[in-house]
């Protein structure tokens, strides 16, 4: 019973190993289409849309879903009427994302250092959100299958980019990884 016991240990520390080490593989992906870096977690499959400017960087999926990636877009958002948030004041900053928490459907939005000299904003859509009637009385609650994070923010040549992780359970070091991918993020 005791020799079971220790193969069973064996094994189970060898597949933990095994699994810590695949997980913090990484990969500097360069983009050919959009002229950009960025490391990544493991090497994705690409699915390269020129038409809308953007690339989906898959890590994992299920089903034909994607349960693990990166999605990049370029012009991602209006750069007149989208403060710069690298020179914006305090209180520009607090009125543009006022109107993010207004929709009600973030669990997560505020300004987050990417680089040392690049700010953006960073949104996680709520996992549960409460749906109210004309009333204003809660009738029911819908549950997201998926969680999202945005960020978007200018480089340093000036483009509008959005990058979003696309994660089936995320938890605080999907975060993690995902924010230190940001901060390998480089342009043209």
């Amino acid at each position: 019973m005791l020799k079971i016991f220790l193969i069973v240990t064996l094994l189970l520390t060898c597949f933990s190993a095994t699994a810590l080490a695949a997980k913090s593989e990484i990969y500097e992906y360069t983009s050919k289409a959009f002229g950009y870096k960025i490391v990544c977690p493991v090497k994705p499959l690409v699915k390269v849309d020129t038409k809308n400017k953007r690339e989906l960087l898959v890590f994992a999926s299920r089903n034909g879903e994607v349960s693990f990636g990166y999605q990049v877009t370029f012009d991602a958002f209006d750069n007149k009427t989208t403060p710069d948030f690298n020179k914006a004041s305090e209180k520009t900053l607090n009125e543009y994302l006022d109107k993010f928490r207004a929709e009600n459907i973030y669990e997560y939005v505020g300004v987050n250092q990417i680089t040392k000299d690049i700010k953006g904003v960073m949104l996680i859509n709520a996992k549960e959100i409460e749906v109210k009637g004309d009333s204003g009385e809660v009738e029911g609650v819908l549950t997201a299958n998926v969680q999202r994070v945005f960020t978007f923010f200018r480089t340093k040549s000036k483009r509008c980019v959005s990058v979003e992780l696309i994660i089936d359970d995320l938890d605080e070091e999907d975060l993690m990884n995902f924010r230190k991918s940001l901060t390998t993020f480089k342009d043209k």
